[in-house]
Parts: C-alpha cells; sequence; structure tokens
C-alpha cells in the first residue's frame, strides 16, 4: 500500500443527506447527516488534519452549505481541480442511491424521481473526474441505501 505524502494537504469534501425535498416518494434517512458532521470532525481534528468541506443536511446537523446537486458539483469540482500531485483527496457520501442501467447515481437532497439520472450524481463521472485530478492519493467512500430511491423510482 502507498503511504500518503507528508507534505501534501489533505482535502474532505462530506456529504450527508438526510432530508430529501420529495419527501413523500425518496424516504428521509436518519443516520447520513450525523456520521458526516462526525467524519468531519475527526478530520479536521487528526493530525495532520484535512481541510474539511462539510454538506449535510437533515439530522442534529447543521451546514451553511446544501448537498443540492449544483452546490456538491461545484465542491467535488474545486476539490478535485485545486488538489495538487503531493495532495491527498477523500470524498464521502452518505444517503440514497440509485442503480440505472450500467451506472450508479448518488441522491443530492434535490433530487426528483422522474428523472432520477439526471438530478443524481453519476459514479461513472465522478471516476472519470478522479482520474483527471492530480492529486496522487484519492479516496472514496459511499454509505448508499438503495432500496427506497428504486421503489420511488418504480424500477
Amino acid at each position: 500500500m502507498r503511504q500518503m505524502a507528508d507534505n501534501g494537504r489533505r482535502h474532505a469534501l462530506i456529504i450527508g443527506v438526510s432530508e430529501y425535498r420529495e419527501k413523500q416518494r425518496i424516504k428521509n434517512l436518519t443516520g447520513p447527516a450525523n456520521d458526516a458532521v462526525a467524519l468531519g470532525q475527526l478530520l479536521a481534528s487528526s493530525t495532520p488534519a484535512y481541510h474539511v468541506s462539510l454538506l449535510v443536511c437533515g439530522g442534529d446537523a447543521t451546514a451553511q452549505d446544501q448537498p443540492t446537486f449544483t452546490a456538491i458539483t461545484a465542491s467535488v469540482d474545486t476539490v478535485l481541480r485545486d488538489a495538487q500531485e503531493s495532495d491527498a483527496v477523500l470524498l464521502y457520501f452518505a444517503g440514497h442511491g440509485h442503480e440505472a442501467g450500467d451506472d450508479t447515481f448518488l441522491l443530492p437532497a434535490d433530487a426528483r424521481c422522474a428523472s432520477l439520472t439526471k438530478t443524481g450524481l453519476s459514479l461513472r463521472q465522478l471516476k472519470s473526474e478522479l482520474e483527471d485530478c492530480r492529486a496522487r492519493n484519492k479516496v472514496v467512500v459511499v454509505d448508499a441505501c438503495f432500496a427506497d430511491a428504486r421503489r420511488a423510482s418504480g424500477d
């Protein structure tokens, strides 16, 4: 296993979606926002510390930025674009997921059931963006529930 360079910066984008705008069709979850906040606090207090960007809604969490499609994609773009070769990047998502065809989608707070593949975050696209990122060390952690999102979309 390759070790992280000690001279690089550490970036973490932590996303926790416990509440969805289409509450009647996408079930709210109890843990993601609280898990995201706890992980963010742990990483921010680690040595060396991560620079943590937190997008959460629901649970006991409060944040300035809601985990909408626009906010998440902008944050991912910023973190991946700004990372240097000696940096480490950690992307964490907790919430609902949806499988469609040969791709998997992570559902932001503003996902719409009628178009989950258009309002969700494509893991295939994220993989492509990670490949283009200069950071040598990249980790993606997905803690997603798939059952309710599939039922809500009629799949």
